[in-house]
């Protein structure tokens, strides 16, 4: 199970890098649930459902002229996968470029995502599930 986790992870971050909005409203589950890092502005605390998934992918792509994720690592934990990445984007309006180490943590049943939680850095995702860089 945990392979195939991996590669619905490689190709979620592959959809989000060519804006394949389709591939990500298709592979959340009815229940659920993303929690953004907190560290990010303007942002809800909870997103539920399609339409709260629908709601962060379009605050998200009003916000950045470009933005795209460099997978780093994946740690496979059973229903849940860990992925340090790059995040660089391009704030709209503002033009300023940014690039930050983040990490997701998302748990899949049934090769769809139930929940994910957003990190602003490596370090307290690693934490966060126990393991270290």
């Amino acid at each position: 199970m945990g392979r195939a986790n991996e590669e619905i992870a490689h190709e979620g971050y592959a959809a989000w890098n060519h804006q394949d909005l389709a591939w990500l409203r298709a592979r959340v589950s009815e229940d659920f649930e993303f929690r953004p890092a907190p560290e990010f502005p303007g942002l809800e605390a909870v997103y539920r459902g399609l339409d709260g998934w629908e709601s962060f992918l379009d605050h998200w792509r009003q916000t950045w002229d470009f933005h795209r994720f460099t997978i780093r690592r994946i740690e496979d934990l059973d229903d849940q996968v860990l992925v340090l990445v790059v995040s660089e984007g391009r704030g709209k309006g503002s033009g300023i470029s940014v690039e930050m180490e983040t990490a997701h943590l998302w748990t899949l049943r049934d090769e769809l995502v139930v929940r994910g939680l957003a990190y602003a850095s490596w370090q307290e995702a690693l934490e966060a599930v126990g393991l270290s860089e």
